[in-house]
């Protein structure tokens, strides 16, 4: 089944890669003609300080609500298709008499060996209930 997680913000802030924060989503790069020292100066000097002004803002003004949803639900797969029974069913259960809750029909690679998700669950035909791990993250309001 699922759990909902919800944590402040300042603690999140602590499990944050800052330098991959600032690279990836600020957009502070390192040109071909910069040295190493100098990327080192404008990530302290400029970056940095836009980076702390945020995060201290969105702390203060308690403009986020930081929350994860995960759950772990028995599952099969058939071809393409991934079924996700009800978790609340005791394991002895036969599968045909399992209630299906949802089912994701999940693409192949186009290329290769055509793999998709689902082939990573055990097949309904192996009489064997695998797991599936899902798990949604929210900085909404």
């Amino acid at each position: 089944g699922s759990k909902i997680v919800e944590e402040s913000l300042e603690n999140i802030f602590y499990f944050l890669d800052e330098f991959a924060l600032l690279r990836s989503r600020f957009g502070f790069t390192q040109s071909s003609n910069q040295s190493n020292e100098e990327f080192d100066e404008v990530i302290k000097n400029k970056a940095y300080p836009i980076y702390q002004s945020l995060k201290e803002k969105l702390i203060r003004e308690n403009t986020l609500q930081a929350r994860a949803v995960y759950g772990y639900f028995p599952a099969c797969s058939h071809g393409d298709k991934i079924f996700v029974y009800d978790p609340k069913v005791t394991a002895d259960v036969p599968m045909e008499e399992r209630k299906i809750l949802t089912t994701f029909e999940v693409p192949r690679q186009t290329g290769g060996r055509r793999l998709c998700v689902a082939d990573f669950i055990k097949n309904v035909h192996s009489g064997e209930i695998d797991t599936l791990a899902m798990q949604v993250v929210s900085l909404g309001v």
